[in-house]
């Protein structure tokens, strides 16, 4: 089994270190058998990203490193579908670090329950967020893992969409999902910061939960 690890990145050298080495620590807690990539979409950073995604690419055969104009968040991981290998897909916001066991318990819950996507769970939020939940599951296209089959129906994202990303991506999918009760996975959730260079400016922190939710569609 493989995972396609996707990272769009814009401007982010203050963090971008601490996300791969978290990404790097977590790929290396996988079950054995599965192989890992990590596709790192360099989305026209001004910044000195660029010089250390090439370090860590050069240091690491798993990183690849894709270099483009700025075209947005959407796009970006788009980009990445296009060229992922693996049988799973998780989306990693570049601002943001990874527990250890992040994606063994997202990958082990899915394969248990036999789902085709498995979430973190998540502080409830005011409705007015829209990183708010929608049906029992976070609406943000990071925290989860996804089959690889869905990357041609609800995980595609709108390159012309500049806000709200996250929410689109889940609401696609939900439509024609049956969630399944929640499953011990102990505590993968991402650690979030509230840098001002992220692309979609989320200021939510979120709370580490022994639940995770996963999807049948």
């Amino acid at each position: 089994m493989r995972l396609s690890v996707i990272i769009p990145i814009y401007n982010v050298e203050g963090y971008l270190s601490r996300c791969l080495d978290s990404v790097i620590v977590a790929l290396g807690q996988l079950d054995v058998g599965w192989e890992a990539e990590v596709i790192c979409i360099d989305d026209g950073s001004k910044d000195g990203s660029s010089a250390i995604l090439r370090d860590y690419a050069n240091c690491d055969s798993r990183i690849k490193l894709i270099e483009q104009e700025n075209r947005g968040l959407a796009a970006a991981r788009n980009v990445g579908l296009d060229i992922a290998v693996g049988d799973w897909i998780s989306f990693v916001d570049s601002d943001d670090w990874v527990e250890a066991r992040y994606f063994k318990a997202l990958l082990t819950a899915a394969e248990s329950e036999g789902a085709q996507m498995s979430s973190v769970c998540t502080r409830t939020c005011p409705p007015e967020e829209y990183w708010c939940s929608h049906r029992g599951i976070p609406a943000t296209a990071w925290g989860k893992a996804y089959r690889a089959s869905l990357a041609t129906g609800g995980i595609r994202t709108r390159a012309n969409t500049t806000a709200n990303t996250d929410s689109d991506t889940t609401r696609s999918l939900m439509p024609t999902s049956v969630l399944s009760t929640n499953i011990s996975t102990g505590k993968p959730p991402p650690g979030r910061v509230t840098a001002n260079t992220s692309a979609t400016q989320r200021l939510a922190e979120l709370v580490p939960d022994e639940r995770n939710a996963s999807v049948r569609v």
